[in-house]
C-alpha cells in the first residue's frame, strides 16, 4: 500500500500579522507526513527534499493570493525561481508530521518568499528559507526589470 501525503490544513492559521510593520500577511501552508523515500541511511530527511516542502507552501500561498501562473505564461512572462536558501535548524526524521508556511516577503523588482517548516512531532522550527522568483519574457528569456502589473495586483494586499 503507497503512503499517502496529508493535503489539508486544519487548525493552520491562513492570515497572521506581521509583528515588525503591523500589516496582515496572507500565508500559505502545507501539511506533510515524512515518508521514508524522503530520508537517508540515518532515517534524516534529505536536505533536498525541504525545498519541495516549500514548494507545496508556495503554491498554496499562490492560490490565496490569486496568482495564476497559467495566466501570467500566457501574457508572455515566465517567472522562474532563481535563488533559494534553506537553514537547517533540527532534523526531520522518517514518522515526523510538519507543516510549511509561506508568506510574501518582497513583491516590486522581484518575488522572495520567506518560510517557516515546523516539525509538529517535537513542537520544533526544522528549518527557515527562502526563494526568489523573477519575471522573464517567456519567448526571449530577458529579464524584466519589474514584475508584471497582473502579479503587481495580486500582491497589493500584503506589501
Amino acid at each position: 500500500m503507497t503512503e499517502q501525503r496529508k493535503s489539508t490544513t486544519r487548525r493552520l492559521p491562513k492570515i497572521r500579522l506581521d509583528k515588525n510593520t503591523g500589516r496582515v500577511q496572507v500565508v500559505g501552508v502545507a501539511e506533510f507526513d515524512v515518508l521514508l523515500n524522503e530520508t537517508d541511511a540515518l532515517g534524516i530527511v534529505w536536505h533536498g527534499h525541504y525545498l519541495r516542502y516549500f514548494e507545496a507552501a508556495r503554491t498554496d500561498l499562490e492560490r490565496r493570493l490569486g496568482i495564476d501562473l497559467v495566466k501570467l505564461y500566457n501574457e508572455g512572462f515566465a517567472l522562474p525561481v532563481v535563488g533559494t536558501s534553506c537553514r537547517f535548524l533540527s532534523p526531520m526524521r522518517y514518522g515526523d508530521t510538519g507543516f510549511c508556511r509561506a508568506h510574501v516577503a518582497k513583491g516590486h523588482r522581484r518575488l522572495e518568499i520567506a518560510y517557516e517548516l515546523q516539525n509538529t512531532k517535537t513542537d520544533t522550527i526544522a528549518a527557515t528559507g527562502a526563494t526568489i522568483q523573477v519575471a522573464m519574457n517567456r519567448e526571449t528569456f530577458e529579464l524584466c526589470m519589474d514584475l508584471p502589473e497582473s502579479l503587481k495586483r495580486c500582491l497589493e494586499p500584503v506589501l
